[in-house]
């Protein structure tokens, strides 16, 4: 299932940021190097919350001023790496921590949902005859959002150097925001999609700090509990969706809110398991509408009314291939460039009733010895750049 090993590891189109050294260190490395991106990031998102919530960017400091107190009480050395964002990119500490709240802002507090269709999914070959477990899998997916962001995405590497035990994490992100999708050197990959389900808790682990507890994770059954020590036992901002998988096995946790109030009870995280298939395979897709048993507030919010279809679709892709023998890397990193559904479906195009473009698809190979992953830049069906991220 490797990946083709002919690809190059630093792409011309993403900005390449390689980090190291204490936390500190490496937000002001990452801010540095993407100072000009990071204040990219936050016109953007200056605009979406305006638009989506109705708040301006000093009110949307002054709430994150509320998650920074949190998130230095909570969870200090993310802390430390958000003020090196700021410092490095000449910013406030508060613009940085209203990114890496983004989606407790732009989905918890909104009035108008903004348009995230991504779609995710994980696949798991039956067993080798006389193995004692999985040795592979597959795992990938779509990340849409709106072309105006494009230009701010990066590559970001980070380099631990085994210290606390933490590995090295290789991802993409938009800048400034300090935990998204990518691989860490345990073998470890980490997709995320949004929940249209409104509420926040202040005082909850957010999102993004979610998903960089994942990337930092040994495996995807330990990821499960780091997230839930992380939060205290489930204790998240808002709601979304994060999908973390190795060789052997994936977990899926929703995080869904209770009620639609500015500050929710919120459910905790709920875990999705893999679906068996015949012969000993499994998988795992989601996309961007709650699929466990949560609240019926939560269960009846759909961010974009083809997710479900998205869904069914992906699941369907996997089944039907699957039926005819195992999924092969090719036939997997293809599903993603499905069509049905135009242009609101799996491959996603900013046109007419769709507000939001697949800027970004990544496929991994996950392997007994590591993971690494293909990257293609843009809509998958298109002839964008493609690298690969490995250790």
């Amino acid at each position: 299932m490797a990946l083709q090993a002919d690809l190059p590891t630093q792409p011309s189109y993403l900005r390449t940021i390689e980090c190291s050294g204490t936390p500190y260190e490496i937000g002001h490395t990452h801010g540095t190097q993407a100072a000009d991106l990071v204040t990219g990031s936050i016109a953007f998102y200056a605009t979406l919350f305006h638009k989506n919530s109705g708040k301006s960017w000093p009110e949307v400091k002054q709430l994150a001023a509320t998650f920074h107190d949190a998130i230095q009480r909570k969870w200090p050395r993310y802390a430390d790496e958000l003020r090196g964002v700021a410092t490095g990119a000449g910013v406030s500490i508060l613009d940085v921590v209203a990114l890496n709240v983004r989606t407790e802002i732009a989905y918890g507090l909104r009035t108008t949902p903004p348009s995230d269709g991504c779609t995710s999914g994980y696949y798991r070959p039956a067993p080798a005859a006389g193995a004692t477990g999985a040795e592979s899998a597959l795992q990938g997916q779509n990340w849409d959002w709106m072309v105006a962001q494009r230009p701010n995405l990066v590559y970001l590497s980070i380099k631990h150097g085994g210290v606390e035990g933490l590995p090295d994490i290789k991802m993409i992100t938009e800048a400034g925001i300090i935990g998204k999708i990518g691989i860490n050197s345990h073998g470890v990959g980490v997709c995320f999609n949004a929940l249209a389900v409104p509420g926040v808790d202040y005082d909850g682990l957010p999102a993004h700090l979610a998903l960089r507890v994942a990337l930092e994770a040994k495996s995807a059954a330990a990821a499960r509990q780091d997230l839930e020590k992380a939060s205290g036992g489930g204790q998240m901002a808002a709601c979304a969706f994060v999908l973390v998988g190795d060789a052997r096995e994936a977990v899926g946790c929703e995080f869904a809110s209770t009620n639609g109030g500015e500050k929710g009870d919120v459910n905790g995280c709920v875990w999705q398991g893999v679906e068996e298939l015949e012969g000993g395979a499994a998988m795992l897709v989601h996309a961007n509408h709650c699929l466990l048993d949560h609240p019926q507030s939560a269960k009846d919010q759909v961010l974009l009314k083809d997710s479900p279809a998205r869904v069914g679709r992906l699941r369907e892709l996997i089944k039907e291939q699957h039926a005819n023998g195992p999924v092969s890397k090719a036939a997997f990193t293809k599903f993603f460039e499905d069509g049905q559904g135009f242009p609101s479906g799996i491959d996603r195009k900013e046109e007419g009733v769709s507000y939001a473009e697949t800027l970004f698809n990544i496929v991994i190979a996950h392997e007994k010895g590591g993971s690494r992953a293909r990257v293609k830049i843009g809509r998958p069906s298109e002839g964008g750049e493609e690298f690969e991220l490995r250790f």
